[in-house]
Order: structure tokens, then C-alpha cells, then sequence
């Protein structure tokens, strides 16, 4: 009987085991992604001119777990397929699980008198496939009034008809100008974006032509590349 029951504590244990590294096995499986995306980061001793593997990016996000990032290119077979530099904002990646790595993209806009960061877009990437994917379901961590949109329009018409916003003189340019027009170009990206309002989008695709002194300066270009280019990421 003690041999009998010995026999099968034996064969229960050997199998547990054998459970258990099958299991180790399985991860181990798991977790080996082959994906032929380069990636180009700027991060401590990572020299942006230099494109590393995936395999360098994994081992990188499984030192550190979520990385926040201010440029980086990723391509796929030599062609650019994903990009973001410091002068939009930053993007925070973190890996959910082997095939699974979240991007989300961090926009400098102007809060006040002050600029803040507010995550706008949020990307889905799968090394394997090779993809990176917006996710437009994705809520941006920021709100505006309900029909905020329709006021923007008005008062980006309003401009118009004032021969100080419309004047080539750059030297003849109020500074309220300047400073309206700051907050009108974001508030034009960001409805267009949370309110889906396309007379915003047409606006902004045209105020450089309406208004020439938004490209008279070089902190007044920055603001507007932020913006166009939110526009273009919501589009894609």
C-alpha cells in the first residue's frame, strides 16, 4: 500500500513538473516577437543616428517599463512608418504584453498664460505584424465647451474684416493680434479634432493665406507646425 501510494505521489509530482516547464516553455515562446521594425530614439546612450533592432527596444522597455520619449522614428523595411519630435511634445510607450505596445502622444498647447502637455492620440503597436495603429476610440485627456466650436468660427471671421490682422505689414501687427491668434490656431486644431467641426479644419488650412503674420515668427511657425500636425494625425 506505502509502495502504491509512493508510485503515485511520484507520477503526480514528476507531472506537476512537467506542468510547470511546459508552462516556462510556453512563455518562453511567447515572448519570442521577430519583428523587422528599426527604431531611432533619443534616450541616454541611444544615439538617434544610429537605428537599433527591436530586440535592443524590447530588452530597453523591459529594463525600464514605460519610457517617455521626446523624438523617435521607427521604421519598417527603410521606410519611415511611425515619427514624433520634441518640438510637438512627447510620448509615453509602454509595453502591455509581447505583441502589444501602447504609444500615447503628449501635445504642447497653451494653458493660460503658460504652455502645458495634454495626451491627444493614442497608437496601438505590434512589433510582429509590423503595425502601429491609431486607436480612434481613444477619449484625449482634454475637453472644451460643447459648441465651443461655433464661437471659434465666428471669431476667427471676425479677423477678417480688421486691416491689423489682415495687413502684410508684419511692423504694423497689434500684439493682441499675435496673441489671439495664438489661441485661435489650437482652438481651431482641437475642435476639429474633439468636436469633429470641419469649418474649423478648413480655417486652419487656410490661415496662413487669411492671416500672413502667422508665419512672420519663429515661436508663431512652432505653435502652427503643433497644430497642422494634430490636424494631419487626426486625418490618418
Amino acid at each position: 500500500m506505502k509502495n502504491t501510494l509512493y508510485i503515485i505521489l511520484t507520477a503526480l509530482l514528476f507531472g506537476a513538473c512537467g506542468d510547470s516547464t511546459n508552462s516556462i516553455n510556453t512563455e518562453k515562446k511567447t515572448e519570442a516577437v521577430k519583428s523587422t521594425l528599426e527604431f531611432q530614439i533619443d534616450y541616454k546612450d541611444w544615439n538617434f543616428e544610429t537605428p537599433r533592432t527591436y530586440e535592443d527596444f524590447k530588452e530597453l522597455l523591459d529594463k525600464k517599463g514605460a519610457i517617455r520619449l521626446d523624438n523617435i522614428l521607427i521604421k519598417q523595411e527603410g521606410n519611415d512608418l511611425y515619427d514624433f519630435n520634441q518640438n510637438l511634445g512627447d510620448v509615453l510607450i509602454t509595453k502591455n504584453s509581447p505583441n502589444d505596445y501602447t504609444i500615447l502622444e503628449h501635445y504642447i498647447i497653451p494653458i493660460g498664460s503658460v504652455y502645458g502637455k495634454s495626451a491627444i492620440f493614442k497608437y496601438t503597436m505590434d512589433p510582429e505584424k509590423g503595425t502601429i495603429i491609431r486607436d480612434k476610440d481613444f477619449v484625449p485627456q482634454l475637453t472644451i465647451y460643447k459648441y465651443w466650436s461655433n464661437h471659434i468660427v465666428k471669431e476667427y471671421d471676425s479677423y477678417l474684416n480688421d486691416t491689423s490682422f489682415t495687413t502684410n505689414n508684419i511692423e504694423a501687427v497689434p500684439y493682441r493680434a499675435f496673441e489671439n491668434m495664438r489661441f485661435l490656431m489650437f482652438n481651431l486644431a482641437l475642435a476639429t479634432v474633439l468636436e469633429d467641426c470641419q469649418a474649423c479644419e478648413e480655417r486652419l488650412n487656410r490661415i496662413e493665406t487669411d492671416y500672413s503674420f502667422v508665419s512672420s515668427k519663429a515661436y508663431f511657425k512652432q505653435n502652427l507646425f503643433v497644430c497642422k500636425t494634430i490636424l494631419r494625425k487626426f486625418k490618418m
